[in-house]
């Protein structure tokens, strides 16, 4: 099964508790024998400690368009079967790839400061 993570979240969060979830969730899924997984960053990443701490293995590729840009616009899964947003992302349209999406706590999105 090949698997798309989109760890865009690293771009947009310097620390905290979604990137330190999200980099222990590829740290697990990496070593997994029945899966392909590739990582796809934004072009500018904050949080390099995550990141460094994910051996990819060449497996990392990098968005065209600045994150800030990239947060709000669909994104492909590249032929991979399933594409796993780390922020809320959606699939452009009539891509094959089933798109999962964690869910975290809303509020920072309801009481932005």
């Amino acid at each position: 099964m090949k698997i798309c993570a989109d760890s865009i979240i690293f771009s947009l969060q310097g620390v905290g508790g979604i990137s330190t979830y999200w980099s222990q969730l590829l740290r697990g899924l990496q070593n997994r024998q029945d899966m392909d997984l590739s990582i796809r960053l934004g072009r500018t990443n904050r949080n390099s400690l995550a990141i460094s701490q994910i051996d990819a293995d060449g497996r990392i590729s990098h968005d065209l368009l600045p994150s800030p840009a990239a947060r709000y616009l669909p994104i492909t899964g590249g032929g991979s079967d399933i594409l796993h947003s780390s922020y809320y992302r959606i699939l452009v349209p009539f891509d094959r790839s089933k798109l999962i999406t964690t869910v975290y706590d809303f509020i920072y999105e309801r009481y932005v400061t």
